[in-house]
């Protein structure tokens, strides 16, 4: 259901969004998203096995979170 979301929903409504906000501003929320997802994936495989910090699936375990 997640794939079919993505497919007829979200990339349909980044398609229009990119024809009708100024490319400028489309690229930089563009790269800072991206920024995040990487900052997030480098500090749960790197970082937090590195110098031992707690990971992302302990933090939401001590918030309730399953």
């Amino acid at each position: 259901l997640s794939g079919l979301f993505l497919i007829y929903v979200v990339i349909p409504f980044l398609i229009y969004l990119a024809t009708k906000i100024n490319k400028r501003t489309f690229l930089i929320i563009s790269i800072s998203i991206c920024s995040i997802i990487l900052f997030d994936e480098i500090y749960n495989l790197v970082i937090a096995r590195v110098l031992n910090l707690p990971m992302a699936n302990d933090i939401y375990a001590s918030l309730g979170w399953k």
